[in-house]
């Protein structure tokens, strides 16, 4: 490949911005942004990161925070398996099968209650006290030099479709074509026509 071409492909962490898919959705989905990140692995990066499984239209900052978690749990966990060592005390990965039994809650390892709920068609662990699901129901997603406007429901608003760059002024004009000869098919300038006219 051209190394030109390679720093054109858009980064992980791009890739993951501005999605109006769920970010556990977009990681478990091994053909979309990233292959090799399984459920529980995807649970301890979003935590890592304090990012709601549902969350939806990451920010810039918020994809780069999670491509970094996403570089440390996957590293930290291949380093420990090699070592045969556990993962790290505060994981949630040593916390999120157990049952709190009776009513009794899971917590964290700094003691914060841990729910249950299903994301991504999977079962995941929320520590909601630092995974807040923002409410982003409005989002750009550039494409092709256009900005496409979202409704409330995340589809694309044709009618409120915009461009970028002050493309609306640029919008190209109608110009008038100049009558054709029927005998040549050729278009004629309005000089020539009015003198056959005339």
């Amino acid at each position: 490949k051209n190394c030109d071409d390679c720093e054109k492909q858009p980064t992980i962490a791009e890739k993951l911005t501005h999605q109006r898919k769920g970010i556990k959705a977009l990681l478990l989905d091994q053909r979309g942004v990233v292959s090799g990140v399984g459920n529980w692995v995807a649970d301890e990066i979003l935590y890592r990161s304090g990012i709601h499984p549902d969350q939806t239209f990451l920010t810039t900052t918020e994809a780069n925070r999670l491509f970094q978690e996403m570089n440390y749990v996957l590293c930290t966990a291949v380093d420990c398996l090699n070592a045969r060592k556990d993962f790290p005390e505060e994981w949630l990965f040593h916390r999120r099968w157990r049952s709190g039994g009776s009513g009794g809650t899971v917590k964290d390892f700094h003691g914060k209650k841990i729910s249950f709920l299903q994301s991504g068609g999977r079962s995941s662990a929320v520590v909601s006290a630092v995974q807040k699901n923002k409410a982003r129901t409005n989002s750009t997603m550039v494409k092709s030099g256009k900005t496409q406007g979202k409704d409330a429901n995340g589809k694309v608003d044709e009618k409120q479709q915009s461009y970028t760059n002050d493309d609306k002024s640029k919008k190209r004009k109608k110009v008038p074509t100049a009558p054709i000869d029927s005998q040549n098919r050729t278009r004629v300038s309005s000089r020539t026509s009015r003198r056959k006219s005339n």
